[in-house]
């Protein structure tokens, strides 16, 4: 009788043990799954931005992208090319095995991509001083890409300069796009809407690229950017000098 005395607060001291355990162990299933649909959560956002961002990278540079082929297989870029997104630059393929190699290592196509933009945009540059000194530039003139353009400095110190906040040089070259291609612009109609420009004030000025396009409005600017490379190949035929 004394032994079963003894053991018997024992085993109830095992029971309140072992419940207190299995309680434990539900309370941290039950917080497990709020911490993972938090991780997943953190992801989906994130892989939500950077697509969201990789759009509008592939919007602005789209316009004045240079290559013709693939910078991998050389083959000739048909309608299902590859648009992406590497280190921010856009680059286009042939085919996503081609796609998979730059993304590996982008350098090989960046140089033909940096390249071409330079011979591409050089004789039509619209500077003839340094965006960030105010210098003139000479034969000594340091051509950096950014995307696709060209922007061209004085001197290495001034393409350093403008790795720090591209925004506002990028801003003063647009504008020396737009004054210098507003007086030969070849339309005198939206290309749009085909309303006289002037007609409802002031054409809104846009620079895709670095081809200048006016509109009568800012409804129009949306609608061309739905359609983009058809508006612009009728552009392009536009400034076609009459035979």
């Amino acid at each position: 009788m004394k032994i079963t005395k003894f053991l018997a607060p024992l085993a109830v001291l095992a029971v309140l043990a072992a419940t207190s355990a299995v309680a434990a162990n539900l309370d941290n299933h039950k917080e497990a799954p709020k911490a993972d649909k938090h991780a997943e959560g953190e992801k989906k956002d994130a892989k939500s931005e950077a697509k969201s961002d990789d759009k509008a990278i592939l919007q602005a540079q789209r316009w004045s992208y240079p290559l013709a082929t693939c910078p991998i297989s050389g083959e000739k870029l048909e309608d299902k090319h590859v648009d992406f997104v590497v280190a921010g630059r856009m680059v286009r393929t042939c085919c996503d095995d081609c796609k998979a190699k730059v993304t590996k290592d982008p350098s090989e196509a960046f140089k033909k991509v940096d390249a071409a933009v330079i011979a591409d945009q050089k004789a039509s540059y619209p500077m003839t001083t340094c965006p960030v000194s105010g210098e003139k530039l000479t034969e000594k003139a340091i051509d950096k890409v950014w995307g696709t353009r060209l922007v061209r400095f004085c001197c290495a110190d001034c393409a350093k300069e403008f790795d720090k906040d591209p925004k506002p040089v990028m801003a003063k070259l647009d504008e020396a796009y737009i004054k210098a291609q507003r007086e030969t612009y070849p339309m005198k109609k939206c290309i749009v809407s085909g309303e006289e420009l002037g007609g409802m004030g002031e054409p809104v000025e846009k620079l895709y690229g670095t081809t200048l396009v006016r509109f009568c409005c800012n409804s129009c600017v949306r609608s061309f950017e739905k359609e983009g490379d058809k508006f612009m190949k009728e552009l392009a035929a536009a400034r076609k000098p009459a035979k």
